[in-house]
Parts: structure tokens; C-alpha cells; sequence
């Protein structure tokens, strides 16, 4: 929706508006099912979901998303070229004669697709795939075509260090590890954010 939304409107503004409700409306579907849900136990089973956690988790499902990564990594390979010229400005992507909507569109289903098949057999785990880029980006100096390996390992790498972390935290209940990401990714991903930023007006 937001892709097809940003053919029409060119206002980052817009557009940062699109997607927050968007995602507001996303958020009062889930509430839905909730609010629908004839039972408590399925529920509870999408709350924990929700939450996040690679408990249980074994090789037979990392074989079940292997497929759809294996897919994600060929589009995403296929959009490098655009990317890397995107680093260069807009003007200057346009002028090399790449189809930046070609890229736009390789670009989304390998990162919808990739993420789709995290979350399936993960629940929902915020700010790694946020984080991981920006962490390694000064390893391949920038270079969004070099930046999917890296960004993967370092995303696997900031899970098991996440997931040990809220196995060994002292409470009662065994903290999720969504909700530890979370509570940890966001303050993390608003000091790369400042960081960009002072970069930018530099």
C-alpha cells in the first residue's frame, strides 16, 4: 500500500503519515482478534507469539524459512545496483540509467519476505533488523550492495547475545525475547538515529 501510495504523493511527510496509520490500523486488527477470540488459550497462544521468542525453536524450522530467505537474498542481490547508486542522491541514481521502480519492488518483497518468514516462526523480535545494518555498516563502508551478510550474521549474533541476556535477567517470569529487544533495540536505534543525523548536517 505505502509503495503504491508513494507513486502518487512525493512528501516524505505524507508519507511518514501513511504509514503510521497504517500501522495504527494493523495494530486495531490484531486488537480484533482479541476482542473476537472465542477462546482464552488461542489467545494466549497469539500473545506469546506477539512477544516474541526463539524457545522451542529447532533446525527443522530454521529448514522451513530457509526457502523463502534463499528468495529474499536473490531479490535483494537483484536491487543492489539501484541501492548503491540511491547512496549517490536520487538525481544521480535516475541519470544512471538503472529503473529505480524495478529496484523499489526487488527491494520490498526481499525485505517483506525475509522478515515474513522471521516472523512466522519467531513471533514478533523489534529492532534487530533495524540495528544489525547500521552496527556493520562501517565494515563494507557503506556500500548497501555488500551489506546483506554482514547485517545478517551481526542480526543472528545481537539474538543469541539478546536471547541468553533475558534467559539470565532475575525475575520471576522469564522475560520474551521481544520484549527484551525491544526495551533494549529502541534507546540503541534513537542513538544511531542522533548519530546519522549530526552526520547528515555535517
Amino acid at each position: 500500500l505505502l509503495v503504491a501510495i508513494a507513486t502518487r504523493v512525493r512528501a516524505p511527510e505524507a508519507l511518514i503519515l501513511f504509514g503510521v496509520a497504517l500501522s495504527s490500523f494493523a495494530g486495531a486488527l490484531t486488537a480484533l482478534i482479541f476482542n473476537l477470540s472465542p477462546s482464552p488459550i488461542a489467545s494466549a497462544e497469539v500473545m506469546n507469539w506477539l512477544l516474541g521468542s526463539v524457545q522451542n525453536r529447532s533446525w527443522i524450522d530454521v529448514a522451513w524459512v530457509s526457502p523463502a530467505l534463499a528468495v529474499a537474498a536473490v531479490f535483494a542481490a537483484g536491487a543492489s545496483p539501484g541501492l548503491r547508486m540511491l547512496t549517490l542522491g536520487g538525481e544521480a541514481a535516475r541519470a544512471s540509467g538503472l529503473s529505480m521502480g524495478r529496484m523499489r519492488v526487488l527491494a520490498l518483497i526481499a525485505s517483506a519476505v525475509a522478515a515474513g518468514a522471521a516472523v512466522a516462526v519467531a513471533g514478533v523480535i523489534g529492532f534487530v533488523g533495524l540495528a544489525a545494518p547500521h552496527l556493520v555498516r562501517a565494515a563494507v563502508r557503506g556500500d548497501p550492495g555488500r551489506l546483506l551478510w554482514p547485517s545478517a550474521l551481526a542480526g543472528g549474533l545481537m539474538l543469541v547475545l539478546a536471547d541468553l541476556a533475558a534467559r539470565l535477567m532475575p525475575t520471576d517470569q522469564e522475560l520474551k525475547l521481544g520484549v527484551f529487544t525491544a526495551l533494549v533495540g529502541a534507546p540503541l536505534f534513537a542513538l544511531i538515529a542522533w548519530r546519522a543525523a549530526r552526520e547528515w548536517r555535517l
